[in-house]
């Protein structure tokens, strides 16, 4: 980490900590989970009704955690996970298919479920620019207001007036897209912003402590050419509606997470100052040669970062069940507790009391293919 943000990251982080131990000195608390296995330990948990990867997964307000869409044996379904019991139900069902839409939860606590893709229709593509909400409190979807053009595979951010930016993806012609628009939750309707510099899907996005958003990486895609990895990076003010291009990435890096201090971590790659504009190296990734991933990083309470979701580059690329932890104190990437699965595009939700909920992705190995998971596991700093 950068020397001269040390102390300043060393007393956000003791925040954080000191949030989680009241969770979990606290477990009577509706939000308190229950704790299995010792430190830096996965363990099973309740697996889900149906098996699904690529899903998205959100804590809610109410402490349970919602997963929704991706690639599912349950068609277009929703469940819910319960820390208390370790056990997950299903909920109400999307209205639509939304493969490849984003997430978000909202200032009031509903969610927002938006554009994405029918995955049984493929001539023509079933692409929609739908949006929908989910009410925690009756379990129930409601349709809102579409975006202007369909879209799969875009990014998402909570603003901090409480709209959200969608920015990117795909259209329907399997091409990358530059433009971005707002959601408002007062009126239930989009509108066009400012486009992005670059046409980028599948980007990293991350709300800045300045209340910017810095959108980076992704793909370049024409009319389902194989898609182009990117490096160039940008940033949306809310204030003006404009996106300000910024330093490229060193390379094109995995999943992000906004560190205490208030730095962006880009998985294998680099940290991103947003005081200077400038990107600074991490420590060596292992095995960076031969692997792929990871699927998920989740900044824990002790300060660290646990990353799962790795598959081999090697015959069929197997999964893995390999995790890694990422440290600021020494800036060096360390090997992790191993998952009691492999499990390759799986998700990953920090819960309140501080550990990690696990969920689905897929098996692969030689001679079996792919194999789509239900299974849970808890992991435990």
């Amino acid at each position: 980490m950068i020397p001269s943000k040390t102390s300043k990251l060393i007393t956000a982080l003791y925040a954080v900590v000191l949030t989680a131990v009241a969770f979990a000195a606290n477990p009577g608390s509706p939000t308190a989970s229950k704790r299995t296995g010792g430190s830096n330990t996965f363990s099973f948990t309740g697996s889900m009704n149906v098996t699904r990867y690529g899903h998205k997964a959100v804590l809610l307000n109410n402490g349970q955690v919602l997963a929704v869409t991706g690639d599912t044996t349950g068609g277009n379904t929703a469940e819910l996970y319960d820390p208390a019991t370790g056990k997950w139900t299903l909920t109400g069902t999307p209205i639509m298919f939304h493969e490849g839409g984003s997430v978000t939860l909202l200032a009031n606590g509903e969610v927002l479920l938006a554009a994405g893709d029918n995955p049984f229709f493929f001539s023509p593509p079933a692409f929609t620019a739908a949006g929908e909400l989910y009410n925690p409190s009756t379990g129930q979807w409601t349709m809102t207001g579409s975006m202007s053009s369909a879209r799969r595979n875009q990014a998402a951010v909570l603003l901090p007036d409480g709209e959200v930016l969608v920015a990117g993806g795909e259209d329907s012609s399997f091409s990358s897209i530059a433009d971005a628009v707002l959601y408002n939750p007062a009126t239930g309707t989009w509108q066009p912003t400012a486009r992005m510099h670059q046409d980028r899907l599948l980007p990293l996005a991350l709300l800045l402590g300045n209340g910017t958003v810095l959108v980076a990486g992704g793909d370049h895609a024409s009319n389902g050419s194989i898609a182009s990895p990117l490096t160039s990076a940008e940033i949306f003010n809310p204030s003006t509606g404009k996106w300000t291009s910024i330093a490229n990435l060193p390379s094109p890096g995995g999943p992000a997470v906004l560190l205490p201090n208030g730095d962006v971590l880009v998985v294998r790659d680099a940290f991103f100052d947003p005081g200077t504009g400038t990107w600074t190296p991490t420590g060596p990734f292992p095995f960076a040669t031969h692997t792929i991933g990871p699927t998920t990083a989740t900044l824990l309470a002790t300060g660290q970062v646990l990353l799962t979701g790795f598959r081999s580059t090697y015959n069929d690329t197997p999964t893995l069940n390999e995790t890694f932890l990422y440290d600021f104190a020494t800036n060096a990437y360390m090997g992790g507790a191993p998952m009691n699965s492999t499990r390759f595009a799986d998700a990953a939700t920090l819960l309140p009391n501080g550990q990690v909920l696990v969920s689905g992705g897929y098996i692969r190995a030689v001679g079996i293919g792919l194999r789509p998971l239900s299974s849970a596991e808890l992991y435990t700093p």
